[in-house]
């Protein structure tokens, strides 16, 4: 029939030129998927950070997820502290009536709703990388030698 298609799972992790995750991703080469991909799928998010107060001042939605939910988790971003703003997305993420199943997948192990979630945490994570500060455990009891 000489019709492409293809089948994201979950659709939020649809690119320009591959669909699914880690070992589930395929690869593919159609111009009009991947036009509608630029727009919707895989979450791409601008954000800009106030170095000094480390809080997110502007994010800017490059590709919204299908259902909406990267504008929601943008807005709710706004006036939060990088060292929040990863979980934060999550909850937000969740909070949204996202369409991806609640089902545990075969292939992932988990659901659907808990994958896109964590796209969105690592698309967030991704942006304030740069800003986040590096922690340091010492467990009690340990001496620092000199």
């Amino acid at each position: 029939m000489g019709v492409a298609a293809v089948f994201p799972k979950p659709l939020c992790s649809l690119t320009e030129a591959s669909y699914n995750l880690r070992r589930h991703r395929r690869s593919y080469d159609n111009p009009l998927i991947a036009e509608f991909a630029r727009h919707f799928g895989m979450p791409k998010f601008r954000i800009e950070v106030d170095e000094a107060t480390r809080t997110i001042v502007s994010v800017e939605v490059e590709r919204d997820a299908v259902c909406g939910s990267s504008r929601f988790v943008a807005q709710g971003l706004m006036g939060v502290s990088v060292d929040e703003a990863e979980e934060r997305a999550g909850l937000l993420h969740h909070h949204y009536p996202c369409m991806a199943a609640m089902g545990v997948d075969d292939d992932y192990h988990d659901t659907l709703m808990h994958i896109s979630g964590h796209i969105t945490k690592e698309q967030v994570k991704e942006q304030i990388k740069p800003f986040l500060k590096i922690v340091y455990i010492t467990p009690p009891g340990r001496v620092r030698r000199k």
